[in-house]
């Protein structure tokens, strides 16, 4: 289909197209940038966040997300410096635009594949990697909260700004010995979790000992009263990492691929349609623009220039009276005449 798919482009619609395109590439830098500005934050939270992925590499996926914004962001301006030189009005500027676009449009078409492979990546790897190392992370922590300092406040800080407590649950904090002593003795379990677990919603003090007992806390009945957060931080970290940053910068990611690869072909038809006018040896006729080169019969009507029609102009040609009708009217003429007679 794009092998003959063809527009006639005059050089006003060339001009007017420039113009445009220098318009599209602005507004597409700023959306690049905005881009940019989210990949930096996923860079800083992923970074944050890396103690709770085990075995997964947070940064790989935001330093792709902010390489191909930066690469997109000078792609963009080398498109909107060539649209500058074929709105010119001068033929050495317009002559020079045309490498400009060409590599505009090849580059662009490679990018923008890459930026929509990225966005779909960071669609599909929420629930799959992040999930399973969030997992393992924030177990790992667990085990280690009542053995290490930096732990512990690591852990605590996870705790109070993700509204989270545990794995998937409070209760995973009854399954680990996470206290030095605790009231049945050392390292024994009982029903309590850190006070990190605390949610300030709650309208009563918080209780975060002894849970589940409802005889040793005053006008308490479990769970109808529980003071503590209820999701698990492995589901905090999956929804703030995965709808709030990788769903947005995945979106977008997509969203920036399809535009650039509509830029990008657009530019091809005015990048062909200036490569014709300057091979005919008229920069301001009416030439083809197209996407592939019809390797056909017709190759040489790309390279044509295309002449206005007008609706006076088959009036002067020897064929708008036909032989037919030329001699039915003459028959037509002479029948009377010979009646009489």
């Amino acid at each position: 289909m794009l092998r003959k798919l063809r527009v006639q482009v005059s050089n006003e619609q060339r001009l007017v197209w420039a113009e445009l395109l220098q318009w599209c590439n602005l507004l597409f830098i700023f959306c690049v940038v905005v881009e940019i500005a989210m990949a930096s934050g996923l860079w800083v939270v992923s970074s944050g966040l890396k103690p709770f992925l085990r075995g997964h590499n947070s940064n790989v996926l935001p330093a792709l997300l902010l390489t191909s914004g930066v690469l997109t962001v000078g792609l963009s301006a080398v498109g909107y410096v060539g649209s500058l030189h074929i709105a010119s009005q001068y033929a050495d500027e317009r002559f020079f635009a045309i490498k400009q676009l060409m590599w505009f449009e090849l580059l662009g078409f490679l990018l923008a594949i890459f930026s929509c492979v990225l966005g779909i990546t960071s669609f599909t790897i929420v629930h799959g990697d992040i999930l399973w190392a969030a997992e393992r992370g924030v177990r790992a922590e667990l085990s280690k909260y009542s053995t290490s300092a930096e732990v512990k406040l690591r852990l605590d800080n996870l705790q109070t700004k993700f509204r989270c407590c545990g794995v998937n649950g409070y209760r995973d904090w009854f399954t680990v010995p996470w206290q030095k002593y605790t009231s049945k003795g050392q390292d024994n379990l009982e029903d309590s979790v850190p006070w990190s677990c605390c949610s300030p919603k709650s309208s009563r003090p918080c209780i975060h000992f002894l849970v589940t007992q409802n005889v040793q806390h005053k006008a308490y009945s479990y769970p109808r009263d529980i003071t503590l957060y209820t999701q698990g931080c492995v589901e905090s970290i999956t929804k703030y990492l995965g709808h709030h940053m990788f769903y947005i910068c995945g979106g977008l990611m997509v969203f920036i691929g399809l535009t650039l690869l509509a830029i990008s072909m657009w530019s091809r038809l005015l990048e062909t349609s200036v490569t014709n006018s300057y091979t005919i040896g008229d920069p301001e006729c009416t030439t083809w623009g197209y996407f592939i080169v019809n390797f056909g019969p017709d190759i040489e009507d790309l390279y044509a220039p295309i002449e206005p029609e007008s609706e006076y102009s088959s009036y002067g040609s020897s064929s708008y009276y036909s032989t037919d009708e030329y001699s039915d009217e003459t028959e037509e003429t002479d029948e009377p005449s010979a009646s009489g007679k």
